[in-house]
Parts: C-alpha cells; sequence; structure tokens
C-alpha cells in the first residue's frame, strides 16, 4: 500500500539526524490544542557487564513506558517515587468517547477499575520465602509443642512423694485427667482467639508478588450481565500431606491382617473431602466502542490507550533467557468484585467501520548524535515527538477479560466492602434515604 501523502510543509524526515529537528516539528503540528499523551519512554534498563559481556549475553530490552506526567530520576532511569500512587488515569468511562451520552451522565455507569503492578522478583523466589515463612512458624509451634508435652510427661511421672511414680495406673488416671483439661483448654484458647486479636484481613496475601506500581489507573465501563459465580466445592485434595498418607497406611495395614476382609468381595473406605481451590478463579469481561469520529484529540487518546494497554500486557526480553513478564493488577467492581492480583487474559481490539492510514504523533525515545552506542548513559537518550504511519478506523471494539490470580476469598470479599463505602449510616437517623 502507497504511504500517506505528505501533508506538512518542509519535507519528511528519513531518520538521519539533518531531519530530527524537522520530524519533532511535524509531530508537534499534529497535536491539536488541549491534546496531549498518556505516557512517555524511559530510557532501556541497564545491564550489569555492558560492552561486549552485553552483547554477547544479548543484552537489549525494550524501554518501559512511564505517564508522560510522571518526573524521572535520570541517573537511574525509574520513577522518583514509587509509592505515591498511580500519576496518570486512563479514564475510558468519563473521558473517552464510547458513548453519544454526555460527561455528566456517566456517574452511575458501572466500572471496572485496574491499578496496574510490575513484577520486580521471579515469584518462585516468593514461593520459597513463603514455604520458610510457614515451615519456621510451624517448626516453632512443633518445638513448643514438644517442650510442653515433656514438661506434662514429667508432672505425670512425679508421685505425692516427688518422686518418680512407679504405679501406672495412677499415671494413667493423670493422663486422662490431663488429657480432658487439655482439649477444654484448647477449647477455650480458639473461642478468644475468635472475639479477639483483630488483623487485616489481606495480610495473608502480602508478599505473594514483589510488586510496585506503573503509576497507571484505569477505569471502564462495566456493562456485562455477570454480578456473583461460584464454582467448586469439596473433593479429593492432596493438601492433608503426612496426616492423609499416615491414616491410609494404618487402614490397609490392619485390613492386611484381617483374613476375613481380604476374602470379602469388595472394600471401600469413605473418606471426607476437603475444599478444592483449583478451578475456583473468576473472570470478568468489559467491552465497549471507542471512536474516532468527532475531533483528532479523541484519536490521539483512544490509540494511546490501545497501545498502552497492549505493550504492558506484553512480555520484554531482557537476555536471551531473561525476560520481564506482563504486568498485573489490583482490580474492583464497586460492591461486586475485588481482586488484590488479577492478570488480562484476553484483550481483543477490533476496528468498526471504515479505515485508513494516518499520521499519528507519538513520544519516541532516540539516541543523540554523541558517538556512544553503549547506552550507559542517560543522557544519550532523548525524549523526541515523532510521526508514524498507522490504520485509524471509525472506531474500535474494544474487549478485555481480567482474571484473579488467586481464588476469592471471605479476605477478598470484606475488602469489597471496605473499599466500596463512600458513606456512614447513622443509627439514630430517623430520616428516610430513599
Amino acid at each position: 500500500m502507497a504511504p500517506p501523502p505528505e501533508i506538512f510543509p518542509g519535507g519528511t524526515t528519513d531518520g538521519n539526524s539533518a531531519s530530527k529537528g524537522t520530524s519533532e516539528n511535524e509531530a508537534d503540528a499534529l497535536m491539536p490544542g488541549g491534546a496531549k499523551f498518556y505516557w512517555k519512554m524511559l530510557p532501556p534498563k541497564k545491564g550489569g557487564g555492558g560492552g561486549a559481556v552485553g552483547k554477547m549475553g544479548g543484552f537489549g530490552p525494550a524501554p518501559r513506558l512511564s505517564p508522560a506526567s510522571e518526573s524521572v530520576d535520570a541517573t537511574a532511569g525509574e520513577h522518583m517515587s514509587q509509592t505515591t500512587g498511580p500519576s496518570t488515569h486512563i479514564n475510558i468511562r468519563d473521558t473517552h468517547h464510547w458513548t453519544e451520552s454526555p460527561t455528566t451522565s456517566r456517574r452511575e455507569v458501572p466500572m471496572l477499575q485496574l491499578k496496574e503492578l510490575r513484577i520486580l522478583t521471579n515469584p518462585m523466589l516468593n514461593q520459597v520465602m513463603n514455604n520458610i515463612g510457614i515451615a519456621v512458624q510451624t517448626g516453632a509451634g512443633v518445638f513448643e509443642s514438644v517442650k510442653d508435652t515433656g514438661k506434662e510427661i514429667k508432672k505425670l511421672m512425679m508421685g505425692e512423694d516427688g518422686k518418680i511414680a512407679t504405679n501406672f495406673k495412677d499415671i494413667a488416671k493423670k493422663m486422662e485427667k490431663s488429657v480432658g483439661d487439655g482439649l477444654s483448654a484448647l477449647a477455650d484458647a480458639a473461642l478468644v482467639a475468635s472475639e479477639s486479636g483483630y488483623a487485616n484481613p489481606l495480610n495473608p496475601y502480602t508478599q505473594l508478588y514483589t510488586t510496585t506500581p506503573t503509576k497507571f489507573k484505569y477505569t471502564f465501563p462495566y456493562m456485562e450481565d455477570t454480578y456473583m459465580n461460584r464454582s467448586g466445592g469439596f473433593g479429593d485434595s492432596g493438601s492433608a500431606g503426612l496426616l492423609a498418607n499416615a491414616s491410609s497406611i494404618a487402614a490397609n495395614t490392619m485390613a492386611d491382617f484381617s483374613l476375613k476382609k481380604i476374602a470379602a468381595p469388595g472394600r471401600m473406605i469413605e473418606e471426607p473431602k476437603g475444599f478444592t481451590f483449583t478451578g475456583r478463579e473468576k473472570s470478568y469481561t468489559v467491552k465497549f466502542p471507542l471512536f474516532n469520529t468527532k475531533d483528532f484529540s479523541e484519536i490521539i487518546k483512544n490509540w494511546q490507550f490501545i497501545y498502552l494497554l497492549t505493550y504492558q500486557n506484553t512480555p520484554n526480553r531482557i537476555t536471551r533467557d531473561l525476560i520481564d513478564p506482563p504486568c498485573i493488577y489490583e482490580a474492583r467492581i464497586p460492591g461486586v468484585w475485588y481482586s488484590k492480583y488479577s492478570s488480562i487474559t484476553n484483550m481483543q481490539v477490533d476496528f468498526i467501520g471504515g479505515r485508513r492510514e494516518m499520521y499519528m504523533p507519538v513520544p519516541y525515545l532516540t539516541k543523540s548524535d554523541d558517538g556512544s552506542i553503549d547506552g550507559k548513559s542517560e543522557s544519550n537518550w532523548i525524549q523526541q515527538k515523532r510521526k508514524i504511519t498507522t490504520v485509524i478506523p471509525d472506531g474500535y471494539m474494544v474487549s478485555i477479560t481480567i482474571t484473579e490470580l488467586f481464588s476469592e476469598t471471605q479476605n477478598f470479599m470484606y475488602h469489597m466492602i471496605k473499599e466500596s463505602m463512600s458513606d456512614k449510616i447513622r443509627v439514630n437517623d430517623t430520616t428516610d434515604p430513599f
């Protein structure tokens, strides 16, 4: 297909240094008044070895995308602050052209909100640390239990005169009373634990991933029918571990000693079912059009959004054997659903109506002409506006499915209520709120 006609005076650019200024001027001329970029590119991540070693290892990641308004530390190529929350809000529901209804009438449209997170470490390392923590916690409990058991046995073995008792009948009685008292104490402790010692319900999910905010947040109109769904239940589970194996071995061993049972035509032991989590992960889908029919500013916003979300959900090849995975998300539909960790499992964008090739201004990161090619210095990278040729339709049809990475629990349902609160109801208020 032939390239689009040049619509700006002053010639085109071929990528040479002499034409860089012309290219930026043309991109600036494309930007209508009030239009802005959502993102900009960060200088590519630095390699530890650099030079020939870096080339041998195939080091060459693509630039990360940062909010256009975010200040960046020039020495590290990272955000100045990683904890201040998202600084760019792509609010499709309220600011993009997906409906002809005025903005003021969209406030009651249900929404799906995403806070974008970048994974910093291999999740397997998090799993190792979590397993170590569980082992240490369990080991400490076992140690305390053994220590207490030793003390109790010593007490049981002591006679009235303070010496080791030899009357096993008395010892048996003491053990019976001790076990009864112990069970009663456990029941009392469980009751106290259920009524005190409050903690954050999301604590069990901390450090399952090591993440940092990308500073992007998204709000989509949620117009689908799905409200609640439940799946899974009780079934065979391997989580019982040693306890299940020991019980099975004991039952089979005793059965082997019973000649009558061996001769029976059939034998089957009923086993209690444990709760299974696998396959319970819920998904929610948003689907909406984006129209390019009013002005060029909305064309730029729509294209920027689609490119951003596609880029953030594509892996980044760092070396020949290392990648940065796609982003994950903290997601919520107010009053319906909350997930601390979720991922976009499907995203499809289709053209609607007529389409044509058009110029599009984009923020671009390019190397300066100072003769340096190793990429070690941040000053070698220059943010510029460039124009590209792309296909622009009358509209896009966007479909996004987001799936929770951990099955929903009461912890998430509680937090969903907490996140959805906007006001407190006064108990003694006699005014009819409706």
